[in-house]
C-alpha cells in the first residue's frame, strides 16, 4: 500500500541536502500534474513510492500557486516541509502565483 508520509521519511535527509540552482529552469509535469524546478529533481536512484510522493507535493504546490489549495495534500505537505525544510522545491517563491508559470500549465480540454 503506498504510503506517502513513509516514502518521504526515507528521502527526506537527501531532499534536505539538495541546493538550489542559481538559473533552474521549470516545467510541467504530467504525472504530477504539477511544476517542477530542475534543482528539485534526484540524482540518486528512487523507488516508485518514493517519486509518488514527491509527485504529491509538486502537484500540491502548483495548487497553491493557482490559489486552489487541494486540501488532501496539506497534510503530506506540511510534514515533508517539517523533514526537510531546505528543499529547493520549498522556497517561498516558488509556491506564489506568477503569470510566467501559470502559461506553463496545460489548460483543461472543453469537452
Amino acid at each position: 500500500m503506498f504510503e506517502p508520509a513513509t516514502a518521504l521519511r526515507r528521502i527526506a535527509r537527501k531532499l534536505n541536502a539538495m541546493k538550489p540552482e542559481t538559473k533552474p529552469e521549470c516545467f510541467f509535469e504530467c504525472m504530477s500534474g504539477g511544476l517542477i524546478w530542475t534543482d528539485e529533481r534526484t540524482s540518486w536512484p528512487i523507488e516508485a513510492d518514493e517519486l509518488g510522493a514527491l509527485r504529491i507535493l509538486w502537484n500540491y504546490r502548483t495548487s497553491l500557486i493557482l490559489e486552489n489549495p487541494r486540501s488532501e495534500f496539506e497534510e503530506i505537505w506540511n510534514s515533508a516541509v517539517s523533514l526537510a525544510p531546505k528543499w529547493p522545491g520549498f522556497l517561498p517563491e516558488r509556491r506564489e502565483p506568477r503569470s510566467d508559470l501559470l502559461t506553463l500549465i496545460p489548460k483543461p480540454k472543453n469537452p
